[in-house]
Formats: C-alpha cells, sequence, structure tokens
C-alpha cells in the first residue's frame, strides 16, 4: 500500500516519517504562509525508537523493533469549528461551517487523528483562500473561470472542478493556461483530500509550466506525500533553483525549500544531508526575522531530531532547548508547540539513558496537554505512553503497564480498536511483558498489532516489518531460533523494498539474524549478517552511535 493510506489512516506516520527515529516538525508550504504541516505530515505524532536490548544473551544483543515513544504538534480541541470561527475571503460564514464540518467529517471517517485536525484545518483554509485569490485574479478575463469561482466561494468544489476541467482542455495548446488550470484542478483535490488526484494535476501544472517555483514545489511535496522522496528532491531543487535567480539566497521562500529538501533528506536516512539544508534555511531566515519567530524554532527543532537521528543528543538538546526558549516566548508555557518542545527535550534525554529526567519533561508536556485538552486526548495519551517507555527503560515494569495501558485506553475510546495508534500500544504492552519473561503474552500482543497493521498498512510497510521483527524477538527469547528467522526475514524483506539496502532498519534485521543463526551454531552466517550491519550503520551513524557500537560487540564476540 502507498504512503497515501499511511497519510490517510494514520498522519503520525508521516510526521515521524517511518521508523527507527523520530521526525518532528514538517514543511512549511510555499504560498501557504506559515503553513506548518508537520502534524498531519512527519513528523511528530508518533516517534519510533530503536533501542538496544541485552536480555537475549551475555554477549550478544539484538535491536529491538520499535517501542514507539511519540510526539506530537496537535494544538486544537477535538471540535475545532465549534471553539474557533473560520473564515475564509468571500465564503459566506454559513458556507464556511458546512465546508468545515464536511471536511471533519471526512478526517474522522479516514481515521485522521483529532489531534492534527486543526493544521489540517489550518492549512485546508489556506489553500481554499489562495484558490480564490487565484481564481479571483483570472475571473475577469476568462468566463468558465468565472463561473469556477462562483461555485467556489459558494462552497461547490465539484461543480467549481467540473469548469475548471473545461477551461483546462479549452487551454491546452495556451500552455500558461493550461498549467495554470491544472495547478487549479490539483488544489481542488486537495481541498477534498484526494492526493493522488492532486499529484495528477499538479504534475501536469509543472510540465506546462517547467519554470514555475509554485508548480514545482506543490508536486514535489505531493510526491513526498506520497513517499516518492527521490522523485519529490528533483522537484524541490527545480524550485529552489527558480527562486535563488529571482529572489537570491535572502528571501523566506527560498528558506522554505532549504527545509523542504532538508524534509526529504532526512526521511531517506540522510540526516547529514539533512542538517545541511536545514542550517541554511535557518541562517536564511535568522536574518530575515531574528531569532524569535516560529519559523526559526521550527529549523531549530528539526536540527535537534537530525542530531538525534545521527546520536548527537547532546547537540540535539542544544537545538531543543533553543527552539524551546523561541516558542516560550512566543506562547507561553501553555501551548502545544512548548509541550511538543518539552517532549522532544525528554526524548533526547531518554537517548541519553537520563531516564528521570526524560520523565520531568514527558511530566511538563502531560501537564500542559492535560490543561489544554483534558484526558481524552491523542496528545495526552502519547506522553501517557512516553512516560510509560520511561519507567519501562527504568526496569519499573509495573509502572510501564500502566501507563500504557492508560494511553491504550483513552485512544481506545477515540479510534477504536482499528486504529493504528492502538497498534503501536499493543507493540509497547508486548516489549513490557517480554521483559518481564512472559514472552507467550508478549506474542499476543504482537500478533495484536500485527493484524491491526496489516490491514492498515497491507504487508509493505515499515510498521509491518517492525511488528514481525517484534515477533521474532519473543520467538528467539522461547528457543525457537528458526521461527525468529523465519519472521525476521518477512522484516527484512518488507524494508528492503521500503528503504533499499542503506538504512538503519536493515541494518537491524541483519543484526537480529546473524544473533539467530550464532544461537544455531551457524558462526559464518552471523558473521556475515554482523559485517552487513555494522558497513551500514557505521556508514550512516557512524562509528560512536550506540548502535554501531552494538553491532561491533556482536562481530567481535563472534569472530574470537
Amino acid at each position: 500500500m502507498d504512503l497515501l493510506n499511511e497519510l490517510l489512516q494514520n498522519p503520525e506516520e508521516w510526521y515521524r516519517q517511518h521508523q527507527f527515529l523520530a521526525w518532528a516538525i514538517g514543511f512549511i508550504f510555499s504560498g501557504c504562509g506559515l503553513a506548518i504541516i508537520a502534524a498531519l505530515f512527519k513528523k511528530g505524532k508518533g516517534t519510533a525508537h530503536q533501542t538496544t536490548s541485552g536480555d537475549n544473551s551475555p554477549n550478544f544483543r539484538n535491536i529491538q523493533g520499535n517501542i514507539h515513544a511519540a510526539q506530537t504538534r496537535g494544538d486544537h480541541s477535538p471540535n475545532f469549528h465549534k471553539v474557533r470561527e473560520v473564515h475564509i475571503g468571500g465564503v459566506p460564514p454559513h458556507i464556511v461551517d458546512r465546508l468545515v464540518q464536511e471536511l471533519d467529517d471526512k478526517l474522522k471517517a479516514k481515521n485522521i487523528a483529532l489531534a492534527e485536525h486543526d493544521k489540517i484545518i489550518e492549512d485546508w483554509v489556506k489553500k481554499y483562500e489562495e484558490l480564490e485569490e487565484r481564481l479571483a485574479q483570472r475571473s475577469e478575463t476568462e468566463e468558465l473561470i468565472k463561473q469556477a469561482k462562483e461555485e467556489l466561494t459558494n462552497g461547490n468544489l465539484d461543480e467549481a472542478e467540473k469548469l475548471l476541467l473545461q477551461s483546462f482542455q479549452a487551454n491546452l495548446e495556451y500552455v500558461k493556461k493550461a498549467a495554470a488550470d491544472a495547478y487549479e484542478l490539483g488544489t481542488i483535490q486537495k481541498l477534498k483530500i484526494e492526493y493522488q488526484g492532486a499529484r495528477k494535476y499538479y504534475e501536469q501544472a509543472a510540465h506546462f509550466d517547467p519554470d514555475n517555483s509554485l508548480y514545482l514545489n506543490e508536486y514535489g511535496f505531493i510526491l513526498h506525500t506520497l513517499g516518492q522522496h527521490k522523485q519529490a528532491i528533483d522537484y524541490f531543487e527545480q524550485a529552489l533553483d527558480s527562486d535563488l535567480k529571482t529572489y537570491g539566497h535572502q528571501h523566506p521562500k527560498v528558506a522554505t525549500y532549504w527545509n523542504n529538501l532538508g524534509e526529504v533528506w532526512r526521511a531517506l536516512g540522510e540526516y547529514q544531508k539533512a542538517i545541511e539544508y536545514y542550517e541554511k534555511a535557518l541562517v536564511s531566515d535568522l536574518q530575515t526575522y531574528g531569532d524569535q519567530h516560529p519559523n526559526v524554532a521550527t529549523y531549530w527543532n528539526n536540527l535537534g531530531e537530525a542530531w538525534r537521528a545521527l546520536g548527537d543528543y547532546q547537540k540535539a538538546i542544544e537545538y531543543y532547548e533553543q527552539a524551546l526558549a523561541s516558542d516560550l516566548k512566543t506562547y507561553g508555557d501553555q501551548h502545544p508547540s512548548v509541550s511538543r518542545d518539552w517532549n522532544n527535550l525528554g526524548l533526547a534525554w531518554y537517548s541519553l539513558g537520563e531516564y528521570q529526567k526524560a520523565i520531568e519533561y514527558y511530566e511538563k508536556a502531560l501537564v500542559s496537554d492535560l490543561q489544554t485538552y483534558g484526558d481524552q486526548h491523542p496528545n495526552v495519551a502519547i506522553y501517557w505512553n512516553n512516560l510509560g517507555l520511561a519507567w519501562y527503560s527504568l526496569g519499573e515494569y509495573r509502572k510501564a503497564i500502566e501507563y500504557y495501558e492508560k494511553a491504550l485506553a483513552s485512544d481506545l475510546k477515540t479510534y477504536g480498536d482499528q486504529h493504528p495508534q492502538i497498534a503501536i500500544y499493543w507493540n509497547n504492552l508486548g516489549e513490557v511483558w517480554r521483559a518481564l519473561g512472559d514472552y507467550r503474552k508478549a506474542i499476543e500482543y504482537y500478533e495484536k498489532a500485527l493484524d491491526s497493521d496489516l490491514r492498515t498498512y497491507g504487508d509493505q510497510h515499515p510498521n509491518v516489518a517492525r511488528d514481525w521483527n517484534n515477533l521474532g524477538l519473543a520467538w528467539y527469547s522461547l528457543g525457537e531460533y528458526q521461527k525468529a528467522i523465519e519472521y525476521y526475514e518477512k522484516a527484512l524483506a518488507s524494508d528492503l523494498k521500503t528503504y533499499g539496502n542503506q538504512h538503519p532498519s536493515i541494518a537491524t534485521r541483519w543484526n537480529n539474524l546473524g544473533l539467530a543463526w550464532y544461537s544455531l551454531g551457524d558462526y559464518g552466517k552471523a558473521i556475515e549478517y554482523f559485517e552487513k550491519a555494522y558497513g551500514v550503520f557505521k556508514k550512516v551513524l557512524g562509528d560512536d552511535h550506540p548502535h554501531t557500537k552494538l553491532v561491533k560487540d556482536n562481530l567481535d564476540s563472534v569472530q574470537k
């Protein structure tokens, strides 16, 4: 299943951009103002940690399949349109209310988390206003566009789309007009939450007018949304080159494209490359806005995420603290951006093994969002989950279960039992029961998570690979090494299709296969897998990363 369905059914997956490490902040749309879309798409609803576990052998260690420690960027109450007025240009208020209600119903029907609705709707409103403005500019000279604008103002997206399609077909010989029509049609599809349709029209817009940075950027963004990251890079680079020629290096649009490129490279696991682009964006917007602007806090947060992915947790903390200081001045201490920053600091201190310190930050985030949302909100469930992870790491397994079960109970009420977030908690409960030595109970929870994720994503998705890996770990712990290998190989095959062979998740699978073959007495095969894993971790994460050191220890032990 492609990443469109991941987006529609589990925005946290885009928010963190796949497994292994977390993502926090997403794209800033060109042409949409400061629309920070991380809430819907990468990075920070559900952060997946790959942590190490030494519970399988005195000398060898598996790498666990992602206990989820999630982070959020939601900042509204579940009934957004009832608690805050929404205005769209010249669209009458009663029509806006109907449109937002329809959008809200559609988001709920697609299992998009309540915590994400605000940012989704904010972006949706901006795109609606942008489309209305573009049509208004063209309506004086083009009758079909004038009619489409009237339909849009009346909230009739389908009718506006039909008229735009007529205009597009009539303008095929006039490439600039055809490109504009295609872009407008893409925006209509986006407003209808039909991202494959948006992709088709944005591609046509970029084809007809290949020097238009707006079209190039939108097409790149939708490609990234659909998981086609390398293609997205090509179009973001074209948009960047165009606007560098137009504006030079010190312009917000140019900073936007640098940030977007950083996001895509981070999604591909190229963290150093991501850092280069984030730093360019940061330098540009520091000169434009100074250090007390939300864009700047966004880039600091993104840099923190990238350095955390590289295992430099102290550097990550430095950036997170700068983001926190800025957001505190901008928003005060009762704002979701601030609770996100506290949570990110908790994640970084957790990675340093400072679990008590992590708990302090998680509790701050929890208290803030409890006051903002109450105790039946996905953000709150996420912080309970993170606290569970921290107590798990302190060996307080019963306390961990208590927090995981709170998170599970809350989100069961929010989503029901067929939602990806529920699979996260089942996975985590499986982890803690495995730590308690109840491997059969762990398998029960892992199988629940697997069944749910297979229904949600199909068999070619990182969450499913994680579930297979965890089942392998549990069967390994029961001494069923051949069964463990079967699950590890399923996880490996899935992740190879998703990431290629130079990604940390692949190295994780190879390490675990090496350990299983070692346990079966096939040392040659074990060495082969450990060497593969070590090569990838060393290349991607460097010699000093904990995972690189772990696999090197495994390799050295088997070679003695």
